[in-house]
């Protein structure tokens, strides 16, 4: 997923207030100079005007189809805003996880430590490979050969 996408995704969260105050900052920085995501802001624009006319007494009755229409667009966002925010999560945790084993297998003491496979899982991809531990004259080296293969 590009930065690009997270920030599509946040259109409909972005238009309704439902960023938190760090994420709508960043997106109304992105805002400025991208098209798609001014369009998709621009798409969502009514929502929150239909909404506000939902209940009024002096109000004209909004069409069952456009309210269902609105409904099923927000629960799409949304469920991708909470998608993106749990692979950002997973791929956090698959990072702290290798960066974790770098530290260890760096702290080993022999200096010709044997290769040590290595398994990454994250949502939709596992990463499989094998890091080894070189000494050289000027320090340590890693060799690390990751294969990335998809799943599902």
């Amino acid at each position: 997923m590009t930065e690009h996408d997270q920030y599509r995704e946040w259109s409909a969260a972005y238009v309704l207030g439902a960023l938190e105050a760090e994420e709508r900052g960043l997106f109304e920085n992105h805002l400025g100079g991208c098209d798609q995501c001014q369009a998709g802001v621009q798409a969502f624009a009514p929502i929150p005007g239909l909404l506000a006319k939902v209940g009024s007494p002096d109000s004209e009755p909004v069409p069952v189809s456009v309210l269902d229409a609105a409904v099923a667009r927000v629960s799409s966002e949304r469920t991708q805003l909470a998608k993106s925010r749990q692979r950002w999560r997973w791929t956090a945790a698959v990072a702290a996880l290798v960066a974790g084993l770098v530290m260890i297998v760096s702290l080993l003491p022999t200096p010709d430590a044997p290769e040590t496979t290595l398994l990454a899982i994250a949502p939709g991809a596992v990463a499989t490979g094998e890091i080894g531990v070189l000494e050289r004259a000027w320090g340590t080296a890693f060799d690390l050969n990751l294969d990335r293969k998809s799943v599902g």
